[in-house]
């Protein structure tokens, strides 16, 4: 199999005129019944491979939060710098895929990658992760859970919220907004919301003690002060000609093996319908192990090495 894999990628590459900006990356995943490849390893492997590799490698750690475009655009957005890192990325080979017995599918896939660098652009973005207001999040309907010392109003008695309801997430029972599934926003009121008011909230499917309970099952009255959303971000209507496709927060951790060739594992967190669901849990959690490849330094027997010996070291 990895003879098999130095010999393709070597002809494909080698049909490129050039491989200036080029990125050659081998993941590890699953195919679905209808052919499409899916990444990601089970947290087990993913946990073994990061233990292993960090005993010779120092990693490089960052998190960043990815906004997907149309054609290839991906705009990123790295944490503590706040820097806005944009690339339109085109495939340049045939995706080279094998499925060996007992053990993860690999796909190894060869991209153009090219900086994009656009005012617009930029400026939509850091619209979308400039953190927003509680009483417009209330609006929108964003997930909040409640302070742990907070007290609570369920059916004109009080409840402490340690003795139970500090477990459920809670949304605005009579939000502004709603988004349809193809991300259509539609309001229905304006809601002025003041710093002492109480708001109306229904619970989020989840578990209380050892029972669980089913979405909308309790009505509170919560202080707007003891709310906290689990997403200051909010769902931001996006302007032609750049809409967004996904979104994915992602917590990487690179280990270099050496100039041009870096092992990259990823906790991600993946939406096709908000911003939000990348950190208020209801997004996909993936984790993802790909090495990646400039295709100038060293050469593919080399890269086919990094697969068959850390890729598929167990």
């Amino acid at each position: 199999m990895f003879d098999e894999i130095s010999t393709v990628l070597y002809n494909s590459l080698d049909r490129l005129p050039s491989l200036d900006n080029i990125e050659t990356e081998a993941r590890l995943g699953r195919f679905l019944p209808d052919g499409t490849f899916y990444p990601g390893v089970s947290e087990r492997y993913f946990t073994d491979m990061l233990s292993v590799l960090s005993r010779f490698v120092q990693p490089k750690q960052q998190q960043s939060i990815a906004i997907y475009f149309t054609d290839g655009l991906r705009s990123e957005v790295f944490a503590g710098s706040g820097r806005v890192e944009s690339m339109q990325k085109r495939k340049v080979i045939d995706d080279i895929d094998m499925t060996p017995d007992n053990h993860y599918a690999l796909r190894i896939s060869g991209s153009h990658e090219k900086p994009v660098h656009s005012t617009l652009l930029e400026s939509q973005v850091r619209k979308f992760i400039k953190p927003k207001s509680i009483p417009k999040l209330l609006r929108e309907g964003t997930l909040f859970q409640l302070d742990s010392k907070a007290t609570v109003y369920h059916k004109k008695k009080p409840h402490k919220v340690s003795r139970g309801f500090g477990k459920l997430m809670w949304k605005p029972a009579h939000p502004d907004y709603v988004i349809t599934l193809n991300r259509r926003k539609i309001k229905f009121r304006d809601t002025e919301y003041k710093k002492d008011q109480w708001v109306e909230m229904l619970n989020m499917a989840g578990v209380m003690g050892d029972k669980a309970v089913p979405i909308g099952r309790f009505s509170i009255l919560a202080h707007i002060q003891q709310i906290k959303p689990l997403c200051v971000f909010s769902n931001v209507s996006a302007t032609p000609p750049y809409l967004p496709t996904a979104w994915r927060s992602k917590k990487r951790q690179s280990f270099q093996l050496w100039e041009g060739l870096t092992i990259d594992m990823t906790e991600t967190m993946y939406s096709n319908q908000s911003i939000q669901q990348c950190y208020d849990g209801r997004g996909t959690k993936t984790y993802e192990v790909e090495a990646d490849w400039d295709g100038i330094s060293k050469g593919v027997k080399e890269f086919s090495e990094v697969i068959k010996h850390i890729l598929y070291s167990k």
